[in-house]
């Protein structure tokens, strides 16, 4: 669940861009953290309206991953502005994307199972009564 509603970061935004205020002022006065003030208008700038409202939870496939990384190393962005104009939520998560990419490969970036298995293959049930 998102801390701040659509309407309290679009009217944030709108006073930022207004020149109102600047982002350090602002955020001190609605005790956020300026760097979150940025980034929304940063989407804001990109996509509008529709940036800043929550979203579900979104898995990227193994190839959209790579295309925002290789986008990413050839246009020469940071993970701030690449997360901006692929409209990807956690910019962090693109410094995650790289590490795989570089430890793994493409495959590496698929998506996979998270959690534990739902339950044993024959293999391991077999190992497991064998140890009884």
């Amino acid at each position: 669940m998102s801390k701040y509603t659509d309407e309290f970061k679009l009217s944030l935004v709108e006073r930022y861009l207004t020149g109102a205020k600047g982002i350090q002022a602002l955020a001190e006065e609605y005790g956020i953290m300026h760097s979150n003030l940025r980034r929304w208008a940063a989407i804001y700038r990109v996509q509008g309206v529709d940036g800043l409202k929550k979203r579900k939870s979104v898995y990227y496939s193994g190839e959209f991953k790579l295309s925002v990384l290789k986008h990413m190393w050839a246009q020469k962005l940071s993970y701030e502005a690449t997360a901006v104009a692929f409209n990807i939520r956690n910019p962090g998560s693109l410094a995650g994307w790289v590490k795989l990419y570089r430890s793994g490969g493409v495959e590496a970036l698929q998506p996979g199972r998270k959690g534990r298995p739902k339950s044993m293959s024959a293999c391991e049930t077999t190992r497991h009564l064998s140890l009884l």
